[in-house]
Parts: structure tokens; C-alpha cells; sequence
């Protein structure tokens, strides 16, 4: 599987939106681009992985608590 490149633009704003134990609903501005939401994306991956979610203001506690997380993100409110 060929490797997918970082985006350079800086990750979108969000909004919890929803969340329900390891499964959580994201919003992003109307604005957000392509490349934004791509690094949110990698910024969502890295922080479940280095267990630093609550930096980003969503429940590791949660996360850690289920076997696979989910990110459902949605362009504007």
C-alpha cells in the first residue's frame, strides 16, 4: 500500500459534535479545505496513538477504553 503524504496545512478547527464511548462526530468550518481536514486527519491518528487525545479536548479515557476508535468529520455546522 503506497504511503499517503502529510499535508503541510495546518489541521482544521473542530467541533464535538457527538461522542458515544470510542466513536466521535466531528465538525470543521464550512471553509475547511481539502488539505485542512487531511491533516486533522493525521492529527486525530497521532494523538490516538500517543494516547494524547485530551490535549485536543476529547476523552482518551474513552478511547482507551474500546478496541477501535472512530472519527466521523463533517465539513460545516
Amino acid at each position: 500500500m503506497p504511503t499517503i503524504p502529510r499535508p503541510t496545512a495546518t489541521p482544521a478547527p473542530f467541533k464535538l459534535f457527538h461522542y458515544y464511548g470510542n466513536s466521535f462526530t466531528l465538525t470543521t468550518p464550512d471553509n475547511a479545505t481539502d488539505d485542512e481536514i487531511a491533516a486533522l486527519i493525521w492529527q486525530l491518528r497521532d494523538a490516538t496513538r500517543t494516547h494524547t487525545l485530551d490535549k485536543l479536548h476529547l476523552s482518551q479515557k474513552d478511547v482507551d477504553a474500546g478496541s477501535t476508535t472512530w472519527f466521523h468529520i463533517y465539513r460545516g455546522t
